[in-house]
């Protein structure tokens, strides 16, 4: 979906790790507690010490949406920067709509 959302002239990292948007700390406050490993809560973010010098998924640990956005905006993964453009917060909700979002992205692309 990366690459496929990209342009020819940006390069794909192969270093990116699993990243939850809305932190696994907080899976309590979900009432549908499935949703903490929907693919709608999952985004791709560099590894420790990449290339761009993004200091990686471990740097982001357990906080909020809301500090996280900086580093999703200097992220080299596309997808992870459209993740902030789209979304002010990041609840529940919003875990359903980008599940259903990257669902038709994913059939587009993959034709299942």
């Amino acid at each position: 979906m990366e690459t496929c959302n990209t342009t020819d002239t940006h390069i794909v990292p192969l270093n990116y790790t699993l990243e939850h948007i809305y932190c696994q700390r907080n899976i309590a406050h979900l009432t549908d507690k499935s949703l903490m490993n929907n693919i709608g809560n999952l985004t791709l973010i560099e590894g420790k010490n990449s290339d761009n010098g993004h200091r990686g998924n471990s740097s982001l640990g357990s906080k909020p949406y809301e500090k996280k956005i900086d580093s999703y905006k200097n992220s080299n993964c596309m997808t992870t920067c459209n993740i902030v453009e789209k979304y002010e917060t990041f609840t529940e909700q919003e875990i359903i709509d980008r599940n259903n979002e990257i669902k038709l992205q994913l059939n587009k692309y993959t034709n299942y």
